[in-house]
């Protein structure tokens, strides 16, 4: 049976049933391109990226309520928004500009199966002047693992089941500096 945009929808939105990831995220905002790695779990939000060679750019650890910008580490309001890095965004797809709200730059339009498996939803305009995109999802992973769109593209390579180390007082390596 060939997916429909619903089963992409339930898909994105039940993201918290994705325990833990590792990847190398590429990231591409305009003409700058950057390879990170990241590690997510987004079953308790939270997420570390950090340089190929393991230094920490930036996280969000929930259960500890700070966030790290790369230079320095602040409480975070429950009451406010957390806005995540853009290496992380797939893994938390509400943050990706594809729901057609009014600040987002695209909709989604239609979704069809790839002979790998996973699922293509091309991505309309939201608004006058941009370009169509495309989203791909991983039904296996139960996640997303590509956005691309004319000023943004992130993709995941070398996707991982990770394990969990972001929970209080649980730290590793070049994990979250605590400030």
């Amino acid at each position: 049976m060939a997916p429909t945009l619903f089963d992409v929808v339930t898909t994105l939105t039940d993201y918290r049933s994705v325990r833990a990831i590792d990847c190398l995220a590429e990231v591409r905002l305009g003409d700058d391109h950057r390879i990170c790695r990241l590690h997510a779990e987004p079953w308790i939000d939270s997420y570390e990226v950090s340089s190929v060679d393991g230094q920490v750019q930036s996280s969000y650890i929930a259960s500890l309520g700070l966030v790290y910008d790369g230079e320095e580490s602040f409480p975070y309001d429950p009451r406010g928004i957390v806005w995540r890095s853009l290496p992380a965004r797939l893994v938390f797809p509400l943050e990706l500009p594809i729901w057609g709200r009014s600040g987002d730059s695209h909709r989604m339009e239609s979704a069809e199966q790839q002979d790998d498996g996973r699922i293509l939803v091309r991505l309309a305009p939201n608004r006058d002047g941009e370009a169509s995109g495309h989203l791909i999802v991983d039904p296996e992973l139960k996640m997303a693992t590509e956005f691309d769109a004319r000023t943004l593209g992130i993709r995941y390579r070398d996707v991982e089941r990770g394990r969990g180390r972001l929970f209080v007082g649980q730290r590793t390596g070049a994990s979250f500096p605590l400030g």
